[in-house]
Formats: structure tokens, C-alpha cells, sequence
């Protein structure tokens, strides 16, 4: 409310001075000529200049009110854009942040011997949308495609290894695909 006042408060105080000039004009007019017809519109006529001065005053503020308002629709124009952009950025960063999730998920479940269709399948949708999030990132797009084929190595090491020791090469290879998944999953 209170910019709301400010704002009308120097028109106001304008257009009061104009009106507080006409009543002075014609009390001063009616007490110099006495009622004197002629002399007052020979007079009258004399403020002709006065009546453009103030035309050219009124075209000014209208032409000034009309430039402020194009500056203040560009600011809107401006900080609508910026907002876009920013949303843009937002949701760009919610959507890799959920392959994020994904990837650590996989990679949860695949250490833990946990990695069925279902984790296959929202592995593969999260690679899906990373070749769209992350076109120009092909180490990035390469290290998604090793990690699903280690995953899947891995699961595969593991279940040769149930049946045999330790010192089996089954088992050795299980345990270094285990050491590198778990290293992914450090760094991730």
C-alpha cells in the first residue's frame, strides 16, 4: 500500500499545483480587469504560450510513462526468461540426478548378488535416458555399458564360484570384478 502511495503522490501533487495556478490566474484576472471583457481576453490571449508549455509537458510525462512501462515489461520479459532458465536447470539436474540413484543402486545390488530382471531393466531405462542426458559425454555413456557387462559378469563369476575354493580361478575372477564394482561404487 505504502508504494502504491508514493506512486500517485507527485502526479497528484501536479495536477493540484495546475489547478491551484487556474484559480489564481482567474482570481487575479477578475480583480485586475473588473469585469472588463475586453481587456481580459486580449490578456487571456497572451497565456496562449503558456497553455503549449503546458500541452508540451503533458505529451512529455505521457511519452515518459509509456518509456518506463516498455523498460518495466523488458525486466518482466527478462526475469521470465531467467526463471525458465533456471527451471531448466532444475529439472535437468533432478532427471541425472535420478540416473545418479540408479547407477548406485545397480551397483548396490550387483555387489550384493542382488541383480534379477528388475534391476536389469531399471538399470537399462537409466542408461536409456542418459544416452539423451549425456550425448556428448561418451566416456560417461562407455562406462555405463561396462559397468551393466561387468554387473552381469560379475553374477556369472559368482555362480561359477559357488561350488568351488577359494584359490579357484573362478572364484579369482569373482573377486576381482567384486573389487572393481565395489571401487564404482566408491567413486560414484
Amino acid at each position: 500500500m505504502k508504494n502504491l502511495t508514493n506512486h500517485w503522490k507527485l502526479p497528484a501533487i501536479l495536477c493540484a499545483s495546475v489547478v491551484a495556478m487556474w484559480v489564481a490566474y482567474l482570481a487575479i484576472a477578475g480583480s485586475i480587469f473588473n469585469g472588463d471583457l475586453a481587456k481580459s481576453g486580449q490578456f487571456g490571449d497572451t497565456f496562449g504560450a503558456l497553455n503549449t508549455l503546458f500541452t508540451g509537458l503533458a505529451f512529455a510525462v505521457v511519452l515518459a510513462t509509456l518509456i518506463r512501462q516498455w523498460h518495466q515489461i523488458q525486466d518482466i520479459k527478462r526475469d521470465s526468461q531467467e526463471e525458465r532458465r533456471f527451471r531448466l536447470r532444475l529439472d535437468l539436474y533432478d532427471r541425472r540426478f535420478r540416473i545418479y540413484q540408479a547407477v548406485s543402486a545397480f551397483i548396490g545390488n550387483a555387489i550384493c548378488d542382488n541383480v534379477g530382471q528388475q534391476q536389469m531393466i531399471e538399470f537399462d531405462v537409466a542408461h536409456g535416458e542418459a544416452l539423451f542426458l549425456f550425448s556428448g559425454d561418451d566416456d560417461l555413456l562407455k562406462h555405463l555399458a561396462d559397468l551393466r557387462q561387468k554387473a552381469q559378469d560379475y553374477a556369472n563369476w559368482r555362480s561359477q564360484a559357488k561350488g568351488q575354493g577359494l584359490g579357484s580361478p573362478a572364484s579369482k575372477q569373482r573377486d576381482q570384478m567384486g573389487g572393481w564394482l565395489q571401487d564404482q561404487l566408491d567413486s560414484v
